[in-house]
């Protein structure tokens, strides 16, 4: 019998906030509704909460297999189908060279560049590399001391990709190097969830929820509005790195202790809104492809139909994204779609 595995809901709360926010960002949308702190950690959380929700299977062999299908297969099905459907129309259509067209689809396979219309994918090939990296690292190295040093020393790696411009790395190596260290937070808490030092971080009381609260606010004004860097993993331009790194972890350990503060006070009508990110966060992969798909087809085609101006057709992407999540997440829910989902 499978057993009944317990979610948590602080962490799909925020993890269906992010979601939502990576549909704002990519809808077009300019207006500048979000503020900057947001962007300092909405990506960087998902890294960190699958390293926390990392599992093995019953040997390490299987454990890579399992993430060959339900990541690096989902990746290929939906970044391979799709751009191979635009590029025979437009081979037929005469412009688009078959050499060309197959250096990108072999370019997709290695996971070096996706081309513009599954851009977005890059994150789950990333956090594929992550997980396969940390697999060689948790068995070659015995000591917890080893792990952390061996990890910070491929971030440096991955630090000196980025100062140096150097892109298009196989399987996204260059960001996966630079994410490792936030996806090994995830895990080194859910190995040592006693210490009471990080359990006071993860449940905070007021007094230490409230003074990290402003040090944030401090530190995501300095890196944006005064040091002027921008946080784009997709781009790799992390800016100055201790302060990606430190709101990163800061962004997502606040996030999570308001989400369970706020929901366990919460009465009907807003713990119902806050149920509704709950269910986008349990199953936010299928939410971050079709947020694609709608992106690509609100842009290429009712946009070109219609002749919309590109704020009300970033409007339409973002509202058809949120409402159609729901029925699109039940439909694809079905065991016969397993290779088409993953968890993150």
């Amino acid at each position: 019998m499978k057993k009944d595995i317990r979610r948590i809901e602080s962490i799909d709360i925020v993890k269906g906030l992010c979601i939502i926010l990576v549909i704002f960002g990519h809808s077009g949308n300019k207006v500048p509704l979000i503020p900057n702190f947001w962007y300092s950690f909405y990506m960087s959380a998902f890294f960190l909460f699958s390293g926390y929700l990392f599992k093995y299977k019953e040997t390490t062999k299987k454990t890579i297999i399992h993430k060959i299908k339900s990541m690096y297969l989902l990746y290929l099905i939906w970044t391979i189908i799709p751009y191979s459907i635009l590029g025979i129309t437009r081979i037929i259509r005469g412009k688009l060279e078959i050499v060309k067209f197959i250096k990108i689809v072999g370019k997709i396979v290695l996971g070096i560049k996706c081309p513009r219309e599954v851009a977005q994918m890059w994150f789950i090939c990333a956090l594929f590399t992550v997980e396969i990296l940390w697999i060689i690292i948790d068995k070659v190295f015995k000591t917890k001391k080893r792990k952390i040093v061996v990890s910070i020393l491929l971030m440096i790696i991955g630090i000196v990709f980025n100062m140096l411009d150097i892109k298009e790395l196989v399987f996204r190596v260059d960001t996966a190097l630079i994410m490792l260290p936030i996806f090994e937070l995830g895990i080194l808490y859910q190995r040592n969830k006693e210490n009471k030092i990080i359990n006071s971080l993860v449940y905070m009381k007021l007094p230490l929820l409230i003074s990290l609260t402003i040090v944030y606010i401090i530190l995501v004004i300095l890196h944006f509005n005064i040091l002027k860097y921008t946080v784009s993993i997709a781009a790799n331009d992390y800016g100055l790195f201790i302060l990606f790194y430190i709101n990163a972890l800061l962004g997502t350990l606040l996030s999570i202790n308001y989400a369970r503060k706020i929901y366990n006070k919460s009465k009907y009508i807003f713990k119902k809104i806050l149920e509704y990110f709950m269910f986008i966060g349990t199953n936010s992969t299928i939410s971050y492809i079709t947020m694609n798909i709608l992106i690509y087809l609100n842009k290429n085609i009712i946009e070109k139909l219609f002749s919309l101006n590109k704020s009300t057709i970033s409007i339409i992407t973002f509202i058809s994204m949120l409402v159609i999540q729901i029925p699109l997440i039940k439909l694809l829910k079905n065991k016969r779609c397993k290779y088409l989902l993953a968890k993150f």
